[in-house]
Parts: structure tokens; C-alpha cells; sequence
């Protein structure tokens, strides 16, 4: 089990890999697409059955990633 500490470094790590989701000089961040894909990779990394997952959790899953 990771700790809340550990959770946040982890997804933010994730997120820095993925220019799509922060960095705004970049063209493709504004390809939906792109982003929402960049998402589903997080996602997947820190809820491994993620695809598995009903809709409900799910969004519930993204919403969480993005507030943090």
C-alpha cells in the first residue's frame, strides 16, 4: 500500500512525462485527444484494472488524478 506521500510524488511524476497535460506552449495540449489519452495512461499506471473498471469509478479515478 502506498502512502499519500508516495501516491502524490508517483502521480506527478506521471504527469511531467506527458508534456499533452502541462506544458501550454506546446501545440498538442490542445488536441482533446491527446490529452484524454494522456490521462488513461496515468490512469492505467496508478489503477492497474483501470480499463476493467465500471464508468462510475472510472470518473471517479480521473476526477481524483486531476484535482491532485
Amino acid at each position: 500500500m502506498f502512502s499519500v506521500n508516495s501516491t502524490l510524488i508517483f502521480l506527478i511524476s506521471l504527469v511531467e512525462a506527458r508534456l499533452v497535460l502541462w506544458d501550454k506552449r506546446d501545440d498538442i495540449c490542445k488536441d482533446r485527444n491527446e490529452t484524454k489519452k494522456a490521462w488513461r495512461e496515468v490512469c492505467i499506471c496508478l489503477q492497474e484494472d483501470f480499463e476493467t473498471l465500471g464508468d462510475v469509478k472510472k470518473t471517479l479515478l480521473v476526477s481524483i488524478a486531476i484535482i491532485y
